[in-house]
């Protein structure tokens, strides 16, 4: 699962539709999706959740080891979240977080 994500990532980062941290992803205009790391802190949780839809908003255990050390990951392609999201929800047949 993490290699997809991975991938799915990286090909966000590629075509340019991505916010990368909590402050970006706050000032983001439209996000498809959010990736947090399941050690966000409390107080930039709320952040997310107050401006945006919480089942936008996604744990992924270390999702730092992907990141380069970021803690949030905001994808703005619907077609990339999509496919983030199934696989985060189990439906590509992986689990859902490791």
């Amino acid at each position: 699962m993490q290699n997809k994500i991975k991938t799915y990532i990286g090909f966000a980062i590629k075509s340019g539709e991505f916010a990368l941290g909590v402050d970006n992803i706050l000032k983001a205009r439209k996000v498809a999706i959010i990736l947090v790391d399941e050690v966000l802190g409390e107080n930039s949780c709320r952040k997310l959740y107050n401006k945006f839809d919480g089942s936008i908003i996604r744990k992924v255990a270390n999702l730092t080891d992907i990141t380069n050390g970021a803690m949030a990951f905001a994808i703005t392609n619907k077609e990339l979240a999509s496919a983030c999201n199934k696989i985060l929800s189990g439906e590509d047949g992986g689990n859902i977080v490791e």
